[in-house]
């Protein structure tokens, strides 16, 4: 797949974290949509919980996201099509909220995913892949997936998409106000993305250098957090322990707080 980016392309943009999606053609998301709408699922916010006008949700499959800076510029491509078909359904994301559909993924598929992630050096965020098509970044558990069947149609996959990954803030407002103006022209979000003007895309630049600065502080300190708290939560179990021998009470086991930030707030 890496065919349909030319090499000037692939030195064009500073190396960076990436998310890589096939994208369906027009056909099967128009398909997909009435589908899921007719099943229930709600399909008014995208991933990043920003408000969507319909005909935008863009139904895709991810091939990974990289956890590293890969040299692999921001855009989209036609490809050869790629058909999937639905094997099923499960529920993921971190909080375990995103309905999605299953999907076979074909040798040939899995073949080019792994020649990318080993040509860019990429890092997948999850080693495992599992090939599935998100349903909704709105649901509250209905429609009930053990109560409905996949769709039984081909899904059918036309282009391969550049994103990227964990954008923030600031350049989340200008996708969507990118989305909209999509909408209007009767476009794909994605495809207005890469025909911005110079001087947009270069402020568009800025605000996404802005926004991954601010997400790596924000990692830093998260991860920095949890190590403290994992080596608070060692500790105490030892306390713990050690009082009970002596036959001290401690205010409360270490079971009944989920962290050191509970603790903190139950015992500030």
């Amino acid at each position: 797949m890496l065919d349909e980016i030319s090499a000037e392309a692939l030195l064009a943009d500073e190396p960076a974290q990436r998310i890589v999606m096939l994208f369906a053609d027009a056909e099967t998301q128009a398909a997909l949509e009435a589908w899921a709408v007719a099943q229930g699922f709600d399909l008014s916010r995208s991933h990043g919980g920003d408000e969507l006008l319909t005909g935008q949700f863009e139904f895709h499959c991810t091939l990974f996201a990289s956890a590293n800076d890969i040299s692999l510029p921001v855009g989209e491509w036609e490809i050869d099509p790629v058909t999937l078909y639905a094997c099923g359904f499960d529920i993921l994301g971190k909080d375990a909220d995103t309905p999605v559909l299953l999907v076979d993924a074909a040798a040939d598929l899995i073949e080019d995913r792994d020649n990318i992630i080993e040509e860019t050096g990429a890092e997948p965020t999850f080693a495992d892949w599992l090939p599935h098509v998100s349903l909704s970044y709105a649901w509250n558990g209905n429609p009930d997936l053990g109560a409905i069947s996949p769709p039984d149609f081909a899904l059918t996959f036309d282009t391969i998409v550049v994103g990227e990954f964990e954008t923030k803030g600031a350049t989340a407002m200008l996708n969507f106000t990118i989305g909209q103006a999509a909408a209007r022209k009767g476009r794909r979000p994605s495809a207005l993305r890469s025909d911005l003007p110079p001087e947009v895309q270069e402020l568009y630049d800025q605000l996404a250098a802005l926004d991954r600065q601010g997400a790596e502080t924000f990692r830093q300190v998260i991860a920095e957090a949890h190590s403290f708290s994992a080596e608070f939560d060692t500790l105490w179990e030892e306390y713990y322990e050690a009082a009970n021998e002596a036959g001290i009470v401690p205010p409360l086991p270490p079971v009944e707080c989920a962290d050191y930030t509970e603790f903190a707030e139950r015992y500030a």
